[in-house]
């Protein structure tokens, strides 16, 4: 492909002077290029998949639980009317937000925060159908 080794020459020299021959000759690469790009329309990493559709817990693979995961896990638990962001339970086992959101999901199937909705919700049902809390 010729078009590289002109693209090259071109961004070499005043690339302000020759813009419109560079886009034609990215387009040119593009062309070559976009029929061998795959993109889903879908997630499909297996903790993107825990955090968009819900899972029964049978379908879920069996992993032992992180620690981290099972302090968030706690911590929610334990204090659910606490006003939880990521960043507070990312410094309580010292993970990167992203990070403890990743391991959240593969050990519980939904993020944090979904978890968290849910106890809260669980916890409205059990306060009206008048059991123990």
């Amino acid at each position: 492909m010729p078009w590289l080794d002109e693209l090259v020459g071109l961004s070499l020299d005043d690339a302000h002077a020759r813009f419109h021959r560079m886009q034609a000759l990215w387009f040119n690469v593009m062309d070559r290029i976009a029929p061998h790009i795959r993109v889903t329309d879908h997630r499909v990493s297996p903790s993107q998949r825990a955090r968009s559709l819900p899972v029964h817990p049978r379908v879920r693979r069996f992993a032992p639980t992180r620690a981290e995961a099972d302090m968030v896990r706690a911590a929610l638990s334990g204090a659910i009317a606490n006003p939880w962001t990521l960043d507070d339970l990312s410094e309580m086992v010292h993970l990167s937000t992203k990070q403890v959101a990743r391991v959240f999901a593969d050990a519980y199937g939904k993020t944090p925060l979904a978890y968290l909705t849910m106890l809260c919700g669980l916890r409205r049902w059990r306060g009206r159908c008048g059991r123990p809390i």
